[in-house]
This record gives structure tokens, sequence and C-alpha cells, in this order.
């Protein structure tokens, strides 16, 4: 029998220890690891019940589908630290296609983040070719049946029971470990374990205002009858009450006799707090996946990352997913490369951030202009994932027109005053885009208050201003270097959201916004061009 099966049939443990009986090892490793803790809400919390918080599900599945979805691949190293795709080496079609016979890559990247997430480890076990030695198959284990310890001679080792079968051991170079947070350094803390309280508060909540709900909202009744009734009259009663009041007749008027009194008891504030608290909880789980809330459909929520969808998606990709792949390729390397440096493995990013290609090629093309100085056309390259090009790249541009030999410091003929234009021109338009597409997508309960927006706009513009300065820091480079000049105050952004901040009052909303972007593109370049004209130049010297 050929394929994986033949390898488990004939895979030896290359264990340097070895066990009589597992009856003597720490009972408490029979216990699953990802078992379920007791909250203060009265809710057990463990990584299966957790899952059915729509919170916890749509953050493991945000960061799970997003890791999933990258391209793994093998390179192989080249001269001059270029590289290359290594597409005969068999890690490249383990990686890239199948890690085992029975899941494609998305679907072991997928349940490989999902346990690292929910239980705070992940562990492959790996089978090699025993007559070549090269991995043949990455088999995921279920993290609630391994425990791990390092052992005397200071390797670590995995015991592994798994549900039907014998235990067995396999040492640190059989797996590939990848941990979360580890006090130990050897196995990694569930996430849900330690936010098991706002986890286990958030199913309270839900069960509760599903219960809530379930009575549509309205609180029991009291019957005041004028006599003492008996416990069997009591019970007709009441009987005769919920059959005329409850499930499809609960609309269904209710005729009191006898004198009886009926009153409704009223929603106390504290019942209405606690299904509106399901929100504050949300945004709890989020911190602990570290998810921008918008991913997870909560729109109106904004984040420190920054106020446009452009930056939250940034800091997603480099502050939650970053952190993974480079924890996963470093593992990866290690189980399957070894100490050989010539072969390693590596996200391809590229596909996450597809959507922003325009807006970075825009950026290169300011950074390889000539005069500006920030990028040579190789190091764009390179940034790229793509390799060298001619030597010639390595070099700066240089301005075509420059000023003559013995003109004054601080001049610039015209032609470079038609080239800064063009420059201030595009500065606007990508200032101005960036300016009403947040302005669109500002939070929804500031549209129809003017008082509520002008707060929102005054945050706004204040901490737009660290992204104005960035979108000239190319302009102001290129000035410096054409004129040797003082950057003219107009390039250092502070007039430009001044200006930016009185413009945006009123709010502009609908097809008036689209005009009012045109308007604002104009606005900003004319800051930029009056500042930069030729007398303001020779001002400057």
């Amino acid at each position: 029998m050929g394929g994986i099966l033949s390898l488990v049939e004939r895979q030896t443990l290359r264990a340097d220890v070895s066990f009589t009986s597992f009856d003597a090892l720490d009972p408490l490793w029979y216990s699953p690891i990802g078992s379920t803790v007791s909250t203060e809400a009265g809710v057990r919390v463990g990584p299966d019940g957790s899952i059915r918080s729509s919170a916890v599900f749509a953050c493991v599945n945000l960061v799970a589908r997003t890791i999933a979805s990258l391209p793994l691949l093998v390179y192989r190293r080249l001269a001059g630290d270029d590289r290359e795709r290594a597409t005969d080496n068999p890690a490249y079609a383990l990686l890239r296609r199948r890690p085992n016979r029975w899941q494609t890559s998305f679907d072991w990247l997928y349940l490989k983040t999902a346990h690292l997430l929910l239980r705070g480890n992940n562990v492959d076990r790996i089978y090699a070719d025993p007559r070549t030695g090269e991995v043949t198959d990455l088999w995921p284990l279920m993290p609630d049946t391994v425990s791990a310890e390092r052992a005397p001679s200071g390797r670590l080792r995995y015991r592994v029971r798994p549900p039907s079968g014998e235990p067995y051991v396999l040492l640190d170079d059989e797996v590939a470990h990848v941990r979360d947070y580890a006090p130990d350094g050897i196995w990694g803390l569930s996430r849900i374990t330690l936010g098991a309280q706002g986890i286990g508060l958030a199913l309270a909540a839900e069960a509760y205002g599903s219960r809530f709900f379930a009575n549509n909202a309205q609180p029991g009744l009291i019957l005041e009858h004028p006599k003492a009734l008996s416990e069997k009259a009591r019970l007709n009663i009441e009987n005769s009450v919920m059959r005329r009041t409850a499930d499809r007749n609960q609309f269904r008027p209710f005729v009191a006799e006898e004198d009886m009194k009926v009153k409704q008891l009223a929603i106390s504030g504290k019942d209405a707090q606690l299904v509106e608290s399901r929100v504050f909880q949300v945004a709890d789980i989020a911190r602990w996946f570290g998810v921008p809330l918008f991913m997870i459909g909560m729109e109106e929520k904004s984040t420190s990352w920054g106020s446009g969808i452009e930056e939250q998606k940034n800091g997603f990709v480099t502050f939650t997913i970053g952190p993974f792949l480079e924890l996963y390729a470093q593992i990866l390397n290690a189980a399957l490369f070894g100490d050989d440096d010539e072969y390693f493995c590596e996200f391809e990013l590229k596909a996450l951030l597809r959507g922003n290609t325009l807006a970075r090629f825009q950026a290169y093309d300011i950074a390889a202009r000539a005069g500006t100085g920030w990028m040579t056309r190789n190091e764009i390259r390179k940034s790229e994932n793509l390799n060298r090009g001619p030597d010639e790249l390595d070099e700066f541009l240089d301005p075509l027109n420059t000023a003559p030999s013995g003109a004054p410091r601080g001049t610039a003929p015209d032609d470079g005053v038609a080239a800064f234009a063009i420059l201030a021109a595009d500065a606007g338009e990508r200032i101005a885009e960036r300016e009403a597409r947040d302005i669109e997508h500002r939070p929804k309960r500031i549209a129809d208050a003017p008082e509520r927006f002008a707060a929102w706009a005054d945050g706004y513009y204040a901490e737009h201003t660290a992204y104005v300065e960035r979108t000239l820091e190319p302009l102001a480079s290129a000035w410096l270097r054409a004129t040797g000049g003082v950057v003219p105050v107009a390039l250092t952004g502070r007039e430009i959201t001044a200006r930016g901040r009185q413009a945006a009052d009123p709010c502009p909303v609908g097809a008036d916004l689209e005009t009012w972007r045109t308007q604002r593109a104009a606005q900003v370049a004319g800051i930029i061009e009056a500042a930069l004209a030729p007398q303001t130049l020779r001002r400057v010297a």
C-alpha cells in the first residue's frame, strides 16, 4: 500500500526516551486542554462552546480565512538577495496544494489558525520519507489530545492520546508546533481561556436576550382577585390566562372576570441595559483577537488604527495578520528545511493588498521621480517581491531641467515649477479622495446631527494632519533637492487641514460629496502651487 498509509505503518518513533505505562503520568493531561472554564456569569466557556458566540466566530473566521487565502510559497535564494520560486522542491507542492491527503492548503491553514486562536496551540505531525528525509505530509493533531514537556535532555516531547488507538510520544523534530502566548515557552494559553469572563458574559447576555424576546419583550402579568382563592382555583385561573395569552394568542385580549384586576409589569432599565450591553461585549471580544470592529459588522465603531477603511485594513494586516504569518513561516522553515539556508517559505501578501495596487503604484511613481531621492527603481522592485533589474535601476533619477550655473540659491526654472504643479495636483487628488471617503463612511449616529458632525470633524482633521504630511513628504524632499530653500509652510500640512476643516462645514452628503471632492482637490493643489510659485522661490532665496 503506497502513500501516507504505508508511511504510517512503517513510521518509527525516534524518541530517546521510553515509557512503560501512561498510567503513571500526571492525570491532569488526560483532561482536554481546551476544557471549559467557569465564569462569574454562570456560563462555562470552552473552545467549542464559545464559537457559538457570533463575535467569536466572526473573529476566528475572519483571521483564519484571511490567512488561508494567502499563497504560501517556497523560494530558492539566489545571489544578491534575489529569489525564485522553487517549484521543483517537494515542499512547494506540499504547502501550495496538499499538506496531507485529506486537506487542501486552504483547509489546512484555516484549521491551523482556528486551533491556534481557540486552543492556543497548533500541532502538526511530520511524516518524512525514510529514504530521502523529505517531508511528505503535515498531519494536524487535535491540541486537546496533546501535551508537551521538556525532557531531561532539553528536547521537547509531545504525548499524544488519540481518541482511538494507543498513546504515543513524539519528539520536537517530529512535530511542527505553533503556540500562542506561552508563559513557559512550551505550551500556549488559549485566548478563549484568557478571555473567558468576557465571552461568558456575552453568551449569558445572548441567552438572556433570547429568552427576553421569546416573550416578545413583554414582562409578566399580575392578576389581583378580590377573594381568597384555593390552590385549585388559582391554578385554573393561571392556566386559563396562559391559554389565552401565550404563543399565537399572545396579542389576544384577555377579559377579566369576577372583579379581577390585571396589571402589566414594566420593563426595567436593568433589563434594557443588559440587552444593550451585548454591543460592548462584541467590542471586548474583538479586542482579544485584534480585529477591527467594522470587519465583523459594526460599522458605527471607529478604531485607533485610523479613521479610514484603508488605514484600518492596513492595521489589520500589519498588527493582526502579519505576526501570524511570520510565526508560521519560522516554524515551517525549521520543520521543512532545518539548517538548509538555500530554501525558505513565505506568504505572498500581494494577494491581500490587491485592492491597494493603484495607490501603491502612485506612491512608487512619486518616490522614483527625478529629484525626489526617495527610492530607486530596484528598491521598488524589491518591495514588490520582484528580482533586481539592471544595475542602472539602482541610481536615483536627476531632473532633466536644473537651475543654470550661478543662479541664486533657492530659485528654480519654470519647467521645474511646472513639474511641481503636476505633483501638487496629484497630492490634491489623493488628499481629497481620502477625505471624501472618510466623510462618506463617518459614524452613522452623526449623520443628521450637525453638532455631532462638527465634533467628529474636529477630531478627524486633527488626526488627518499626519496623513497629509506623509503625502506631501516626497514634495518637500524634491523641493529641498531642487532649491535648497526652506520648506514652505504649505508643505507641512497644517494649512491644508485647516482649510479642509472649514470646507467640510456643513457636512457634504450624496451627490454634493463628489462636487466637494473635486473642489477640495483643486483647493489643495492651489495651496501648494501658490507656495511654490516662482516669486515665492525667489523670496525664499
